[in-house]
């Protein structure tokens, strides 16, 4: 069982963890802040059964993250008995603890109402290792740490040393014909490799941004290297200042507000398997694009949108269920995903505008534009249903950027100005209405022309070879 102790206070946040740890057996993480305890609560490695916080209206923005997020973990709440409750969920407060007596009654509590309990998750891939892109661990040559392939939950192979190297031609091929997706690295190395990728990127971005295509591969990757591994050792210093070198690759790629989009599309059509960093970085490029053409256009509004880009799927990993629309078709497909998959879809606007706002220097309204980014105007988004006006304008434009994006990534660029056409009539509501009555997209560079097939990939070696 584990145990999340929220509290300002060292001294009873310290003797609740004695009671918990030496007393009941129980695995405890201290939060002193409510950025903390949020961070900790967003934080895959840790599954708590129990958040103990005093009782007061700060600590709603836990409450809500829980109600949110579908979460098995019960509350126990430090409140004066005399004094009427600030925090009222009975379907998540499993008691309420007096200050005054909180050795006695934390035993009490855990003895009704926690002695039967799932078992602790056991050591693997949540314990000790962070999964990787390979494409993206495999970048810096020689390798600054060991990496491995995954047999099981409990069996990792170590398949590269310590100062390994290769050209990036025998790697990549090597990893095709072994149909290696993934890497993984000892989690203590996960943070100066978070540290290496940002120094990378700066030193190689000069070069990748010398054509459109090659600076957006350059930031899908950030985007993809920050999901990985922000999902695996949480959104650390490291990892954050990855993302914002990302953001500012995409910002760089937008210039003015007016990308080369028919020559960016091209190529993320060509690697359509690279979904989720690709859908992200020409998600930004478009947003920013039809805000340009609102005269939307200040370096603050490029700025969220760009921010809101990179993160609203940060916490889906799998790039089929980043691509399910709706929850209908997230309903059709229900067998396709595990039930925590299922579960994180149907939440994961509130839970990713509530994870941001853990981070520092996030623009105002991100959070806004992450959890109204799946609403519809006419009521039939998620998750709350919002309808024409109650949509905020930059989330309106995000929403139809999102969904031209979506068609795209479907069909190309055939048949686009008909599904506009189509899109404009049926969404023509509330500020909507305004944003869609503007977009030309002839003038943005969106090409309605015939999709082509993506070339085939040459067979690659068995092995790699080593510089």
């Amino acid at each position: 069982m584990q145990a999340l102790i929220v509290k300002e206070d060292k001294k009873v946040r310290a003797t609740i963890a004695f009671i918990l740890e030496t007393e009941l057996g129980v695995k405890v993480k201290e939060a002193t802040t409510i950025q903390d305890g949020l961070a900790a609560l967003l934080d895959d490695d840790c599954k708590f059964d129990v958040l103990i916080c005093d009782d007061n209206s700060e600590n709603l923005k836990l409450f809500k993250y829980l109600m949110t997020g579908d979460m098995q973990t019960r509350c126990l709440v430090l409140k004066d008995p005399k004094i009427a409750a600030v925090l009222a969920f009975p379907e998540l407060i499993a008691g309420y603890i007096n200050p005054s007596a909180v050795s006695e009654e934390i035993k009490k509590h855990f003895a009704e109402k926690f002695s039967e309990s799932k078992p602790d998750l056991q050591e693997g891939e949540d314990g000790q290792y962070c999964r990787i892109r390979a494409i993206v661990a495999m970048q810096r040559m020689p390798l600054a740490f060991e990496l491995f392939v995954r047999l099981s939950s409990q069996k990792y192979v170590r398949i590269f040393k310590k100062g390994d190297s290769f050209t990036e031609k025998d790697s990549l091929a090597f990893l095709h014909s072994k149909q290696i997706e993934y890497l993984f690295c000892h989690k203590k190395d996960a943070a100066s490799f978070a540290t290496q990728l940002k120094e990378d990127m700066e030193k190689n971005f000069k070069l990748a941004s010398a054509t459109p295509e090659g600076a957006t591969k350059a930031a899908s990757q950030a985007q993809e290297a920050v999901m990985e591994l922000g999902n695996r050792i949480g959104f650390t210093p490291e990892v954050q200042a990855l993302a914002k070198q990302g953001m500012l690759m995409t910002v760089k790629t937008i210039g003015a507000g007016k990308p080369q989009l028919s020559k960016i599309i091209k190529g993320i059509l060509a690697d359509k398997d690279r979904y989720l960093g690709s859908h992200a970085i020409l998600t930004a490029q478009i947003s920013c694009s039809l805000a340009h053409s609102m005269e939307w256009s200040s370096e603050t509004t490029f700025q969220k949108l760009n921010f809101a880009s990179f993160f609203h799927d940060m916490i889906i990993v799998n790039n089929k269920l980043a691509q399910i629309k709706d929850l209908a078709e997230l309903e059709a497909k229900k067998s396709d995903f595990t039930v925590d998959e299922y579960k994180r879809y149907k939440t994961h606007p509130m839970l990713v505008s509530q994870m941001i706002l853990t981070f520092s220097e996030v623009p105002a309204d991100v959070d806004l534009i992450i959890a109204q980014h799946h609403e519809r105007p006419d009521g039939t988004g998620f998750p709350r249903g919002l309808t024409g006006q109650n949509i905020a304008p930059l989330a309106a434009l995000f929403i139809v950027s999102h969904d031209i994006v979506d068609y795209i990534f479907a069909h190309g660029t055939s048949g686009i100005d008909e599904f506009f056409r189509a899109y404009r009539e049926k969404h023509s509501i509330g500020y909507f209405k305004k944003i869609l009555a503007q977009i030309d997209l002839k003038n943005l560079g969106i090409a309605d022309e015939p999709a082509t097939a993506a070339p085939a990939k040459a067979a690659a070696p068995s092995t790699p070879v080593k510089k």
